[in-house]
């Protein structure tokens, strides 16, 4: 394999951290995809790539079920893999790695608070489908209590506003 193809390889999301997580040892496709923040398809491709540039290899280990495919850095990978333990990379890759995982749940609970807000509810419900003092107590009650509100109320008024989004949005076109 080429430099240009090494090069070209390496630049690619996910491909780093595929090598990575594959390490010293071996992995399997579903510890691989857990571990690298891209798609299943992308780390898919990145394997296969990274197969075909004999970076990995794949090896089968007899399981109770049958085989298990596994994935392996070759001398190649292991050399990459060298160069990415001298700088530090592994690290920043699992720094990145964990950052990402926290914001990811700071945005599921932003989202949830959003959604349970009941000035927010009260707000964008739009005169269409105005939340009754009834409605904003119940919300209010739960979200402060620390209860989950039912889902189904939930999806519910998720459904009035994005129809009353819909309508607003039309009734704006007819009058421009």
């Amino acid at each position: 394999m080429g430099f240009d193809k090494i090069d070209e390889f390496l630049r690619k999301k996910g491909a780093v951290e595929v090598i990575v997580e594959i390490g010293s040892g071996s992995a399997t496709y579903q510890n691989i995809n857990e571990a690298v923040l891209a798609s299943s398809s992308t780390v898919s491709n990145r394997l296969n790539e990274a197969v075909q540039n004999e970076l990995i290899e794949v090896t089968h280990r007899p399981t109770d079920y049958g085989t298990q495919k596994r994935y392996t850095l070759t001398d190649s990978g292991k050399r990459i893999y060298d160069w990415v333990l001298d700088i530090d990379l592994e690290k920043k890759i699992r720094e990145l790695r964990r950052v990402q995982r926290d914001r990811d749940n700071k945005m599921d609970q932003l989202l949830d608070y959003v959604n349970r807000d009941t000035v927010l509810l009260k707000t964008y419900s739009g005169p269409e489908r105005r939340l009754s003092d009834e409605e904003l107590k119940r919300m209010s009650d739960h979200h402060h209590s620390g209860e989950t509100a039912p889902d189904e109320m939930w999806e519910q008024r998720r459904h009035d506003n994005l129809h009353a989004a819909l309508i607003r949005r039309d009734s704006d076109k007819d009058d421009s």
